[in-house]
């Protein structure tokens, strides 16, 4: 799957800087983090704004600090309202703060993976880093327009209503059940249709945070860049990829 991700993304990986678009209000970071900003790209701000907020959590251990950052980046700066699960996601990542390497065994659940995986980019960014629900369109097109010969990563919920508009989780099932029997008992059974197509909820994370170090490797000769790789994959899900599932989709309706 990794090959197929970084093929994809190959003719973007030099564009990143101005395909990023995901912008935030400076002077509130300013006031409340003390950061300065001197990119003028909303790519080049963003790495600022990280780096700035992954110091602070570098230099200390006060869980009210820690708090104060997580609570900015998944709810200000990510959008994510709704986000009120503070003291369970510093938990989630209290014995991992700035380890260099993901957990020989872990298994994170899947509920508000698109809040604490946020706050994991922030509190381990050596592994760690965002996965939402443009995050996992982008991988499960990439997967749809090559053939869908991969099982499909789960999606968090997300309000994009262009995103919802094409269903590549649904194009992508129809496009793997035509490769399987339609005739066993049980194959249409939820439970039997997750199993066979979808990527486990609790072991989406680390599947996931491979992924993109192995796409980072391909694109770079670097497995460090793995924030590059998930920003890629924002940036791209309702635009050219969103662009790209639509086409295929066309195609085949007029064969049919």
């Amino acid at each position: 799957m990794h090959k197929l991700v970084a093929e994809y993304l190959r003719p973007w990986k030099d564009k990143l800087p101005t395909l990023y678009d995901w912008d935030f209000d400076q002077d509130r970071a300013t006031k409340d983090f003390g950061l300065s900003f001197g990119d003028t790209t909303s790519f080049g701000r963003t790495l600022e704004l990280k780096s700035g907020l992954r110091q602070l959590v570098r230099e200390t251990d006060c869980p009210i600090e820690h708090a104060r950052v997580a609570i900015y980046f998944v709810k200000v700066w990510g959008g994510i309202t709704r986000f009120s699960k503070v003291e369970e996601t510093l938990c989630l990542f209290a014995h991992m703060k700035g380890s260099t390497a993901p957990p020989v065994a872990y298994n994170l659940p899947f509920k508000m993976i698109s809040s604490w995986s946020k706050w994991a980019s922030i509190v381990c960014p050596e592994w760690a880093c965002i996965y939402d629900v443009r995050v996992a369109y982008s991988l499960n097109a990439i997967n749809y327009l090559a053939g869908a010969k991969h099982p499909i990563f789960p999606m968090p919920e997300g309000r994009n209503s262009r995103l919802k508009m094409l269903d590549v989780s649904t194009l992508l099932l129809s496009e793997r059940l035509g490769h399987t029997q339609p005739h066993v008992d049980g194959a249409s059974e939820p439970k039997t249709i997750r199993k066979n197509h979808f990527i486990p909820e609790h072991s989406t994370y680390a599947t996931y945070v491979s992924l993109v170090s192995k796409v980072s490797q391909d694109l770079w000769g670097d497995s460090n860049r793995i924030h590059e790789v998930e920003m890629l994959l924002f940036s791209l899900a309702d635009a050219d990829i969103y662009a790209d599932v639509f086409k295929r989709l066309s195609n085949v309706a007029v064969k049919q």
